[in-house]
């Protein structure tokens, strides 16, 4: 049953409201009008509109002795007088109900209103209608409910969030040319909002007036690793992929865990990466869409290439935004047919065909490429860079060539010779393995396919699980990376000399994360 709430402040447009609703509403639902005002006059044209149009099942809500009736209502659909249903909008609410009934509460369409970053929504979106269940408005209390109601009060919108948000739908609920929209929150309103909501979550998040809104800091934010699937595509020299015990994708219920420890932690971007090929997952840009439409992290998917087919590059330009800021890192590791093959056993032009097609979507995303030195391709590095600066891809990262935790034997790749022709004298004379800045930085979480935290997406043979998603929290894998630090580094840690490729950059910093850190939000108010 649906009980739907009118709280005209004026007896314009009033009647032409009751109309639409007459027009759809069920046997079991039943119309509420709660003239809330000081002025007597209301109060009375609302009992004698009522009455003149012979509306007899309409309930007239006075005041507070009425409240223990209304938090009795199962859904409560709270209206404005001079806005007009869209034919056939309470069914497909209820058919949305039936389908979704966890939800606390129900609101219409919005471009960002259910998005989060930081555990924060990146619209503060409050506009009648939206529809709350009674546990929402049991947690409203008895106090001013009504006046609150009417208003839109930051306590509604306090405790929709603190609910999830919760559900959305697919379209809107009313026609076009209805009242005009409210005025919505004011910025002392959303910021009064967000500094509750942050103290009662303990969001650790600093607030401050920007042009155009409230800016949102995350005080340490994070990046994270998803490996979506252990498959790959490629049989690359470098990477010991064949060596992974574990072969899948990850589940649609894996990943929905993922997400949400995502959107409600201190995650700031997202990548897409581990012992697999992303593209290679079947619901690859089910997921994308999914921290499209759920979040405001900005994601990067490392690709050897092979499956960014034209269909794939236009679907991901058309899902990106500047939220998502999607960003393609391609492992390119050779211009030279022969030695593309030798070290990854593909067919570079297929990956160039795909490549060309790539750039002309420059517009809509970001394009990097990423390149291991080793000794097979390292005599070309020189012009491999020169040729990119020459066709405008300066985004490329050229890096060393490491043993993976010592999956990847040294000879034909490296050896100690490669090492001192790369780093300098000072960096090549420094400890060879032991702890990397990646994985004890405290700035990335590593999840594989299967929903485990590991201390890195190198970890090929799943030696370190650190937790996993859904049952720890990240305190706690912070505290077993720390215990491993403190011994000098996990077993396979003793064993990896991935320190000599930071060395080969120079080190790492907490500036270079490059994890998105801030948001604007901005204050939304709609019909």
């Amino acid at each position: 049953m649906i009980s739907i709430l009118i709280i005209p402040r004026k007896l314009e447009g009033l009647e032409e409201s009751l109309a639409s609703i007459r027009a759809q509403i069920g046997p079991d639902d039943e119309l509420l009008l709660a003239p809330l005002s000081r002025s007597a006059r209301l109060r009375r044209a609302c009992a004698d509109l009522v009455e003149r149009t012979a509306q007899s099942s309409i309930r007239i809500v006075r005041g507070s002795h009425h409240l223990p009736e209304i938090m009795k209502c199962e859904f409560l659909l709270v209206f404005r007088a001079g806005d007009l249903l869209r034919e056939g909008a309470l069914a497909s609410l209820r058919r949305f109900l039936e389908q979704n009934q966890q939800y606390p509460c129900v609101r219409i369409p919005s471009a960002a209103g259910h998005r989060r970053l930081f555990g924060v929504p990146l619209g503060l979106v409050l506009g009648k209608p939206y529809l709350l269940h009674r546990k929402l408005l049991a947690r409203l209390g008895r106090r001013n409910m009504l006046r609150s109601l009417r208003d839109d009060s930051v306590d509604i919108l306090l405790a929709m969030e603190e609910a999830g948000g919760g559900g959305w739908l697919d379209e809107p609920l009313l026609e076009s040319g209805g009242s005009e929209p409210g005025e919505g929150l004011s910025s002392e309103q959303a910021l009064d909002f967000l500094r509750r909501y942050a103290r009662r979550r303990r969001l650790p998040i600093s607030l401050s007036r920007v042009e155009g809104g409230i800016r949102v800091q995350a005080i340490r934010a994070r990046g994270i690793d998803i490996e979506l699937t252990s498959r790959c595509n490629a049989r690359c020299s470098f990477c010991p992929q064949r060596q992974v015990k574990s072969i899948g994708d990850m589940s649609d219920a894996v990943f929905k865990r993922v997400l949400d420890m995502i959107r409600e932690g201190p995650f700031g971007t997202i990548y897409f990466i581990g012992r697999g090929e992303p593209l290679l997952h079947p619901r690859f840009l089910d997921y994308v869409k999914e921290i499209r439409d759920r979040t405001g992290i900005e994601y990067e998917v490392f690709t050897n290439g092979l499956g960014l087919v034209p269909e794939m590059v236009d679907r991901l330009a058309e899902l990106n935004d500047s939220h998502l800021n999607i960003t393609i890192n391609i492992s390119l590791h050779s211009l030279k047919e022969d030695t593309h093959r030798e070290l990854t056993e593909t067919d570079l032009s297929i990956i160039a065909r795909n490549l060309r097609f790539l750039q002309t979507r420059a517009d809509r995303l970001n394009i990097t490429y990423a390149f291991v030195t080793n000794k097979i391709n390292e005599a070309e590095m020189a012009s491999l860079r020169r040729y990119l600066d020459r066709t405008g891809n300066c985004k490329w990262d050229i890096s060393l060539v490491y043993n993976k935790g010592g999956a990847i034997p040294e000879g034909r790749l490296f050896d100690r010779d490669f090492y001192r022709r790369h780093l300098s004298p000072a960096a090549f004379e420094q400890e060879a393995t032991g702890p990397c800045w990646y994985s004890y930085c405290g700035l990335y979480y590593w999840v594989n396919y299967q929903g485990l935290f590991t201390l890195c997406h190198d970890d090929f043979h799943d030696e370190t699980i650190l937790g996993e998603v859904g049952r720890d929290n990240l305190e706690t894998v912070d505290r077993r990376v720390a215990e491993l630090l403190n011994q000098g580094g996990a077993p396979r840690c003793r064993r990896c000399n991935k320190r000599q490729r930071e060395l080969h950059h120079g080190g790492n910093i907490d500036t270079e994360a490059h994890i998105k850190d801030h948001f604007v939000l901005r204050v939304e108010a709609f019909r």
